[in-house]
């Protein structure tokens, strides 16, 4: 079974309204709706992102994008560090599709180094770099 994608606008950077680095795994199931919030992520653990439905596998080092106002939930194996990147795109631009679990090692490296950087503003073209590699990755080679 192929992974879902998202739809993310991609034309112009997008905003980036916070980027952080936290625990997850110490609840159980962790249910999530982030309101017109996009979140790029990498999940350094093992466990289960359930998108649409479906629970998809989760390996240490992946990358995550969720969309906006979708209900999705995590269930990890243990206390798992997640990086993060939540951002806000510019909805009329045109929009590129994403795998929502992914491993593509320049992707989650730039994901860390927004999430270093700690200040939105510096992040926004480091996530936007990110957001574009994991849309390349999905398209047919010409």
């Amino acid at each position: 079974m192929s992974t879902p994608v998202v739809r993310l606008p991609l034309a112009a950077p997008p905003d980036v309204v916070d980027v952080q680095r936290d625990a997850h795994g110490q609840r159980g199931e962790e249910r999530y709706r982030l309101r017109r919030i996009w979140c790029l992520q990498v999940v350094d653990g093992d466990g289960e992102l359930e998108w649409a439905g479906r629970w998809i596998p989760l390996t240490p080092g992946c990358v995550t994008v969720t969309a906006p106002d979708v209900e999705h939930a995590y269930r990890m194996r243990q206390r798992t560090d997640f990086s993060w990147i939540h951002l806000v795109p510019d909805t009329s631009a045109a929009a590129l599709a994403l795998p929502v679990v992914s491993q593509h090692p320049a992707a989650r490296d730039l994901i860390r180094q927004a999430v270093a950087c700690g200040r939105p503003t510096a992040a926004r073209a480091l996530a936007w770099a990110a957001a574009a590699l994991l849309a390349e990755a999905g398209q047919p080679a010409a």
